[in-house]
């Protein structure tokens, strides 16, 4: 016996686990014990929901990870029959997707993206086998199966959450939540369609002209279930989690000042909630704010603010992508030992979380502070690394390969291949110049300087074949060109 967050749990040697298991599969009540299990661990994840965004959330995350192997019990036992298990009187597959649904905020702060990602799709997938025309019936429920309508829409909506995390294609995540969209938007479920429209908006960073709209929609929404319930936590959290969306489409945009009202607001109301962890969410985007100003200061307190917090709870992703941005600060503060550091630091978490875009990203990041060390070797192998893993990136990459190709032609001036290093520079700024106005300027010095100084190594007829030949490169021929060994 020991006692784990205030309760007693009560372990066995595995012989007598294994005894009392076979005894159990020996006796008439075996059925029936299988589905209490899963009752009751569904009951506990439900009801941790809320809890996991509120001052208890590490009792409830340290809660849930402790009961991990439980949940992965009833996943199988629930899931299980779909997929041949060999688990008697197995199955109840709406139990199931109310499971994993419930589990996705979990998975995401612990960093199980992989795992619930898998438990979502086998789920969906399984109840796809019984739908056939997909759409919403009269009754609540999908034509031709017993899955009510907001188990289905929930549980799409995670798996295009946790997909988002991870990094997956949004030409994958885009379709999930746009589906989730729908069915919320038919039911007339506002706490529902809020949710999904914010995650929506996110797989549109790119494009925050197609974002914003959604994520304006998403505060409407919320501050109009806020006028009834606004002493309610849920009602509370969920207006601080859209006005955070909104003022991150707004920071995406350039609209700094309604990026910071936005963002200052979310803060206040996470605060009330006493949800540390999404706390840290606004105040990543206020120091970015403050970064684009060149206030890098007030960047770095609020990073450093916000990384506190998130270290506290226990997150994974947003840790990470704040080292990333304190890596940044260090950077253009030429502290380049400290950004290699801070790199070093977020590129194990994202291999762990298994967000291959967001590794290449901190590998490219981690080439450019050791190009300024002048430790080629290091540099060359973070570059070179970072394209390869781009390539497999399930998301676009144009303008950080392009930033990396463009190093790579300052490493291979170092090394003295000037006619490659002109190359590489061509190709490079070639793909670079459409993003040259929200770039950081520091890039565009370093590049200048790397062209310049190979302009002097080569006549200007040799400088100029070279350098047009770069730039009359497709992207992918500039991957493959940078990635040849000299």
């Amino acid at each position: 016996q020991e006692e784990v967050s205030g309760e007693s749990r009560f372990s066995m040697l595995e012989m007598i686990r294994e005894y009392a298991v076979e005894r159990l599969q020996e006796s008439k009540e075996r059925k029936g014990m299988r589905r209490l299990h899963a009752e009751y661990y569904l009951a506990l994840v439900e009801s941790a929901d809320i809890k996991l965004r509120g001052t208890e959330q590490l009792v409830w995350l340290d809660r849930l990870e402790q009961e991990h192997d439980n949940l992965r019990a009833a996943l199988q036992w629930s899931i299980g029959k779909f997929e041949g298990t060999n688990i008697e009187g197995a199955g109840d597959l709406e139990l199931g997707l109310r499971l994993v649904g419930a589990l996705s905020w979990f998975w995401h702060r612990r960093g199980y993206y992989t795992e619930g990602r898998s438990w979502l799709e086998r789920g969906l997938a399984k109840a796809d086998g019984v739908i056939t025309a997909g759409t919403i019936g009269t009754i609540g429920t999908i034509t031709g199966s017993q899955i009510p309508v907001p188990v289905r829409a929930k549980a799409l909506h995670a798996l295009g959450m946790l997909g988002w995390f991870q990094g997956v294609d949004r030409a994958v995540t885009r379709p999930l939540l746009q589906r989730s969209v729908e069915i919320y938007r038919q039911l007339g479920d506002k706490q529902g369609l809020a949710l999904s429209l914010r995650f929506l908006a996110a797989c549109f960073l790119d494009d925050p002209a197609t974002g914003r709209p959604l994520t304006e929609e998403s505060v409407a929404l919320c501050r109009e279930v806020m006028a009834g319930h606004a002493e309610e936590t849920e009602a509370v959290w969920n207006l601080a989690e859209a006005l955070f969306s909104h003022g991150r489409s707004a920071f995406t945009q350039g609209d700094y000042q309604a990026a910071l009202s936005y963002c200052t607001e979310s803060l206040r109301l996470f605060k009330k909630t006493g949800d540390k962890w999404r706390s840290a969410a606004p105040i990543l985007i206020l120091g970015r704010v403050a970064f684009k100003k060149g206030d890098y200061a007030t960047a770095r307190a609020h990073f450093q603010e916000s990384l506190r917090l998130l270290r506290e709870v226990g997150d994974r992703f947003y840790t990470a992508l704040l080292l990333d941005a304190l890596a940044l600060v260090a950077r253009v503060e030429h502290d380049y030992k400290e950004s290699a550091r801070l790199c070093g630091e977020s590129l194990l978490i994202w291999h762990e979380i298994g967000n291959t875009w967001r590794q290449a990203d901190a590998l490219r990041a981690l080439g450019i502070s050791t190009y300024h060390q002048a430790d080629y070797t290091q540099a060359l192998a973070a570059l070179t690394e970072s394209l390869r893993l781009f390539g497999e990136a399930e998301s676009d990459y144009g303008e950080e390969v392009a930033v990396a190709i463009g190093y790579l032609g300052g490493i291979a001036k170092a090394q003295g291949h000037f006619a490659r290093a002109a190359q590489l520079a061509g190709a490079g700024v070639v793909f670079l110049e459409p993003f040259k106005e929200d770039q950081d300027p520091a890039i565009w010095v370093d590049l200048d300087h790397i062209i310049s100084t190979i302009r002097v190594q080569l006549n200007e007829e040799r400088f100029a074949g070279a350098w047009m030949t770069g730039r009359a490169m497709t992207l992918e021929q500039a991957i493959d060109y940078a990635l040849k060994q000299v």
